[in-house]
Formats: C-alpha cells, structure tokens, sequence
C-alpha cells in the first residue's frame, strides 16, 4: 500500500511516504477499541494511521433504521441521524515529537463496513488488507499528518500522540425571544447521568433587539445579502462549571444570498455572524441570530449544555524505528 503526506485521496508522487515505522498498539478509548498500526514518515512531516474498531451490529442497525428515512429531515431529525451514526464521533488528534520538529495540520477519515449495500472503497479495502484488521467488524480509518517546522525535522526519536473529543450535546432547552420584550428567564436542568448530579440552573434573558448587519464592504453587487439579526443578551445562574459549555443558537438558519437578477445555477455562497462576546458586567453574554431578509419580531433559540463526553487521551511515547 502507497502512502502520501496529506489526507487519504492525496496520490501526489512528490509526497510519497520514505519509510515506514510499525507500532501495532492497541488501546481503548471513548467505550470503544482502538489500534495504530503503523508510521510514516514523509519529506513534508509524519503520517499516523489509526483504526476504530465499531460493532458491525451498530452499524447495521443505524442503516436499518436510516437507511429509508434519510431525505428531508427536519434540523431535529439530522441532529437524531448524527447521534445514531457509528461512525460519527468528533476527536482532535494532535502529534508531537521529543525535539518539538512538527506542527499539526489535519486529519482524514474513511470507513469500512461489509453489511452496506455499496461496495467499501478501495481506499479502506486496502488499508483493511495491509492492516489485517478483523472484518467481523466496521473500522473506522483516520489518517492525522503534521507537518515539519523545518527543513531537517526528521531528527526526532519518539512520537506522541494525544486525543480529545470534541464536547457533545447533553440537555437542550427551547425559547422564543420577542424584540423589546421584558426580561424572561430559561429553566435548565442538566440530568444527573452528568457530574453536575442534575444541577438547576436559570438562563435570564436580559434583552431582544433587532439590527442590521452592515454589508457595504461586501465586494458582489450582482448579490443581494441577508441583513436583519436579532442580538440578546443573557446570563447563567448559577454559573456552569468550567467543564461545561454554554451554547445559546438561532434554532432556524436563516436565509442565504441571492443573485440579484433573479438567475439559477450552481452558486456556493453563505453569509454569517460569528458574535458572541461578554457583556460589560460579568456573567452577561450577547449572542446575535441567524441572518434573514425580513424583518423579525421574535426568534426561536436553543440553550445547549455540552461536555467533553470522555477525559483526553495521551498515549506513552512511540520509538521511531523505520523497517
């Protein structure tokens, strides 16, 4: 099997792995088990291949369920398709070396299941046969890749590897904020399956207003922008402790650009507010909605509680011993 610097699809010849260092570790992590077969080590950085093994049952009762039913899905069936999905676990990979020669830049995935109707692709068919991963189960592929600081790097060592998941949703509470409407309050209550040992907590929404986002630097004037945004500002009480987050999210997403001559066609084109900050006394934060076209008199939000779902994961230093 062929390996280059870079995610899975990237065949450039100027990348090709120079050697290859067996590890063959196993582990568990996140309830599942995890294996790293093997190293490489490029011109550009190192290549770290990691599996996961999934129950193959999983993976056929989600395609049973789904399988059918995976069009036109409403924003609260897709997070449900998201949460059943197998194959759907967010995790930051980040490797380093004992003289510090690499920095990070990404990572790719593929998967490989025998009780899908498609065919595996061939690039997870063969990382099944170079691997000799058991077929009795689905795998889950990652490629992670970090590349040299500088020219020369490759005079490191060790290599370490840590992981971490990426928070998930664990209590969600709907409300509906009106422009210039008195103060209301959000009952929240974080389920006792958490370390907050169901906690109550209060979302006091302090304020709803309109306003307009300012798109005269906006370089299309054949394109017309969605512009009208409703700003709260709110406050947690008591606070959430520093191992939980706090989201609060337009529940609709808004409408997007549109061509001002009326024209179709193929168009990739979004438009959104990153905004939300901490108000000038402490604990109050302003969030600001999704962007439409008309004006708005109300807003639907969420207020999610998210939490890291298993504590990070740094496995012992690997020996760089290319065979």
């Amino acid at each position: 099997m062929e390996v280059y610097y870079g995610n899975f699809w990237n065949k450039d010849p100027v990348n090709r792995a120079e050697k290859k260092i067996v590890i063959e570790s196993s582990f568990v992590w996140y309830g599942e088990n995890w294996y790293i077969p093997a190293a490489y080590q490029c011109a550009k950085g190192i290549v770290l291949d990691i599996g996961r093994r999934i129950s193959a049952e999983k993976v056929s009762d989600f395609l049973d369920k789904w399988r059918d039913n995976a069009e036109d899905l409403s924003q609260d069936e897709t997070e449900c398709l998201l949460a059943d999905n197998p194959f759907q676990i967010e995790v930051d990979f980040h490797i380093t070396t004992d003289t510090d020669a690499l920095q990070s830049e990404g990572w790719s995935s593929t998967n490989w299941f025998s009780c899908g109707p498609e065919e595996p692709d061939k690039e997870s068919a063969a990382l099944m046969k170079e691997y000799g991963c058991d077929k009795a189960y689905a795998w889950q592929f990652y490629r992670v890749y970090a590349a040299w600081k500088e020219k020369g790097g490759q005079n490191c060592g060790m290599l370490g590897l840590s992981m971490k998941a990426e928070p998930v949703k664990l209590v969600r509470e709907m409300f509906t904020a009106a422009n210039g409407e008195a103060a209301t309050a959000v009952e929240v209550f974080v389920p006792d399956t958490t370390a907050l040992l169901g906690s109550r907590h209060t979302l006091h929404i302090l304020s709803a207003r309109e306003d307009l986002l300012d798109t005269s630097s906006f370089e299309d004037p054949g394109m017309e922008y969605p512009t009208h945004m409703q700003i709260i500002e709110y406050r947690m009480e008591p606070p959430l402790p520093d191992s939980f987050t706090l989201r609060v999210s337009d529940r609709n997403r808004g409408d997007s650009p549109r061509r001002l001559d009326g024209k179709s066609g193929s168009m990739a084109c979004s438009v959104g507010m990153i905004f939300s900050s901490d108000g000038k006394e402490e604990g109050i934060r302003t969030q600001a909605s999704s962007l439409y076209y008309h004006e708005l008199s109300q807003i639907t939000w969420e207020a999610s509680v998210l939490a890291e779902p298993v504590s990070p994961l740094q496995l012992p230093d690997i020996a760089l011993l290319p065979q």
